[in-house]
């Protein structure tokens, strides 16, 4: 069992929330997930900012309406935000990574590779162990273009807000900066979850020796070790952004173009640059069928459908709900890759994300002042 030393207030913490679960859902384990369980977790100053994400595992399933009413409960009783996820032993066992399938999906996501590989136990019903074999070589490069795009689409939420202070400016901004590192260790194999063992695998050295990373990655070196730093250090106050905005959303596009001619490689996608990668990810059936989670014939449509029920009101006007062919998640996540770019190009008519986005809306729909947000509202449904 991995352990590690918690502040003191969130260990009392922990252990009350250890009693709620086992109390209501009688888990057979309780693991600490997300960045507590990366040693990754952060203070602005006094102020912990990072939330909490707690997984448990049964042999048999829970009640959906006590899972939801415990979530409410502690999300009330605590100031912090807190997420739950509950998973079946026999699905762990077999590494199917999502609630919706019963198959593995022939990869493991970043998320499950994150929770159990060297799981952060909370609570142990019976003396035994969860066993799960996973290495980074079964974390797909997907993985790593999926987490960069999603990370993308807080800094342009970022952009598009009035109201956000310093402290969240420098949060977003760290933690696409963080992400470069992590993408770049999954897309080269090499990724390891704790916070302290990224920060000493992701050094100059290994950057200057690639020769597929371009001059402008490789400068921008320094302000992604200050962004490891900081979280190894718990603290938020560590980094802040000294770098221009603009130089900032260039640093991130040449990382992208990196990650994209690496995914394209794996998928056998002729591309030459970031505009033919866009269409040619635009029609891949193949490319969009292989990572949604679960291994159905029909997993395209199931995918959707899924997202349809939980977002019924996706069926408006607007929303081309008809059009089952084509994965929505996979279409909202270039779709705000290419809104990005097109950050990068100042462009003016945006013509990319507008093509993209027509076939999950319809272009009047999109007007040029509203645009950035309406897509951001549906990459958070849809990603």
């Amino acid at each position: 069992m991995v352990k590690t030393s918690y502040p003191k207030e969130i260990q009392i913490f922990f252990e009350e929330v250890k009693e709620k679960i086992r109390d209501s859902l009688n888990p057979d384990f309780i693991l600490i997930a997300g960045s507590f369980g990366k040693e990754s977790w952060l203070y602005s100053g006094e102020k912990l900012i990072s939330d909490f994400e707690f997984v448990f595992v049964c042999e048999k399933r829970w009640s959906l309406k006590k899972k939801k009413q415990l979530l409410k409960s502690l999300n009330i009783d605590y100031v912090y935000d807190i997420s739950l996820k509950g998973y079946l032993k026999d699905n762990i066992k077999q590494k199917v990574i999502s609630n919706y399938s019963s198959k593995n999906p022939g990869y493991i996501s970043l998320d499950y590779f994150d929770t159990f590989n060297n799981p952060r136990f909370l609570y142990i019903k019976k003396d035994e162990i969860l066993d799960i074999k996973c290495t980074v070589d079964e974390i797909p490069i997907w993985e790593a273009w999926r987490l960069y795009v999603n990370r993308m689409g807080d800094v342009l939420n970022l952009m598009c807000s009035s109201n956000s202070d310093q402290q969240n400016i420098n949060y977003y901004w760290l933690k696409i900066f963080e992400s470069t590192a992590d993408s770049y260790c999954i897309v080269n194999r090499i990724y390891q979850k704790n916070i302290s063992e990224r920060l000493d695998i992701f050094n100059k050295e290994l950057i200057e020796s690639d020769e597929d990373l371009s001059e402008k990655c490789k400068t921008s070196f320094p302000i992604i070790q200050k962004a490891i730093k900081a979280r190894n250090e718990h603290n938020l106050l560590l980094f802040d952004i000294n770098v221009n905005k603009n130089d900032c959303i260039i640093i991130i596009n040449s990382w992208m173009e990196y990650f994209e001619k690496k995914l394209a490689k794996q998928e056998q996608m002729l591309i030459f640059d970031r505009k033919d990668f866009f269409s040619s990810y635009l029609v891949n059936r193949t490319l969009q069928k292989k990572y949604l989670g679960f291994n159905y014939r029909y997993n395209i449509l199931v995918s959707n459908l899924i997202r349809l029920i939980f977002h019924p009101y996706l069926l408006n006007l607007n929303f081309k709900w008809y059009n089952l062919n084509l994965s929505w998640r996979h279409i909202i996540l270039l779709n705000v890759s290419s809104l990005f770019y097109e950050q990068n190009l100042k462009m003016e008519n945006y013509r990319e994300s507008k093509n993209i986005m027509s076939k999950l809306v319809s272009k009047k729909s999109i007007n040029d002042n509203d645009r950035i947000q309406i897509i951001l509202n549906y990459w958070k449904i849809l990603r």
